[in-house]
């Protein structure tokens, strides 16, 4: 028996922030940790490895939510690229 699943993600353009990233000093796009892991295949344990490095910029919220700055993103592809 042969069983196929498909998942649909929907990123809604709202739930992006812009904000003033701490490291590039300018008004960026910031995204979750999780739009960011969908943006570039990248686990979310690399990006937490990249951020912790000082290769990705980011910003946490008052709640403790990381937010990654789109701009700093050039350097994450996919693992299998």
């Amino acid at each position: 028996m042969i069983v196929e699943t498909a998942e649909v993600l929907v990123l809604r353009r709202g739930s992006r922030a812009t904000l003033q990233c701490p490291q590039c000093g300018g008004r960026v796009r910031m995204m979750t940790l999780e739009e960011t892991v969908v943006l570039t295949g990248a686990s979310s344990r690399e990006i937490h490895r990249r951020v912790e490095a000082g290769e990705i910029h980011f910003a946490e919220t008052a709640e403790g939510l990381l937010l990654v700055c789109l701009n700093s993103l050039t350097a994450i592809h996919d693992p299998e690229d």
